[in-house]
């Protein structure tokens, strides 16, 4: 859980670091001359690249809290049916504590709560990333710049 959320965090620092190379671009411009109101066809596709990335390490993300969720309901079930093999032996309750799949079936509960609040922020990732690669599309129609994925791959 916790290399989840520190990979959604690099993520989000990598997109801003990308973003902010674009605005250094459009100041550096900006003060040459005149003011212009959109930046250079690069700057919209580092966006679309950093969105790109963006939306692929959410979704990368989403998958493994996915399966984590899977294992913690096998772990959920595997400690119900301790607790419920405890309680068929037989013995008081002092004999035989339930304490042991009590916290289990807990932490298995704790670790699907955990995923599934991953999964909303990676949901929410997706969907800025969608946002930001729409606007830069966008933005390169405007431009005259034809979109081509090979051109993105080729590194520009």
């Amino acid at each position: 859980m916790k290399k989840t959320i520190v990979l959604t965090v690099l993520v989000a620092i990598a997109t801003v670091f990308l973003l902010s190379l674009g605005a250094g671009t459009v100041k550096a411009q900006a003060g040459g001359g005149g003011a212009q109101d959109q930046p250079p066809a690069p700057a919209w596709r580092a966006q679309m690249e950093a969105a790109d990335l963006m939306i692929s390490e959410a979704e990368k993300t989403k998958k493994r809290c996915e399966e984590e969720i899977a294992r913690a309901q096998e772990m959920k079930k595997r400690a119900q049916e301790g607790r419920a093999k405890a309680m068929a032996a037989g013995g008081t309750a002092t004999d035989r504590t339930q304490y042991p799949w009590v916290t289990m079936e807990q932490a298995a509960d704790k670790m699907i709560a955990d995923a599934l609040k991953t999964i909303e922020r990676c949901d929410l990732q997706i969907k800025k990333g969608r946002a930001l690669r729409t606007e830069a599309e966008n933005e390169l129609k405007k431009l005259g710049q034809e979109i081509l994925d090979e051109d993105l791959k080729s590194g520009f």
